[in-house]
């Protein structure tokens, strides 16, 4: 499986995890967040995470994701090698600043 399947998968998972939260998805499924607020995507079978400026620049230099889209901003593209448990716990981290 490739690393983009194991990304789209995992999110998958989380989302329906999540979804018993009260967080939501879009009608493709790429999107999750709540109240109207976009805070975790699928992007080109990449997970990417919404988090706060000096958070995101903490993973930057952790090496644990990239800005996304190359712009250094609150979004994060998150490596394809780590962990589903660093993964899960972005995700939801992301989720708490919503």
């Amino acid at each position: 499986m490739s690393s983009e399947s194991v990304a789209v998968a995992l999110f998958e998972a989380l989302a329906g995890d999540l979804a018993a939260l009260g967080f939501a998805r879009n009608r493709r499924g790429s999107l999750l967040g709540a109240d109207g607020s976009v805070r975790a995507m699928t992007s080109r079978g990449r997970i990417v995470v919404k988090l706060g400026h000096d958070r995101a620049r903490d993973l930057f230099a952790q090496e644990l994701g990239v800005p996304y889209k190359g712009q250094v901003n609150q979004w994060v593209e998150l490596l394809p090698e780590l962990s589903p448990e660093t993964v899960d716990r972005l995700v939801r981290e992301s989720l708490k600043d919503s």
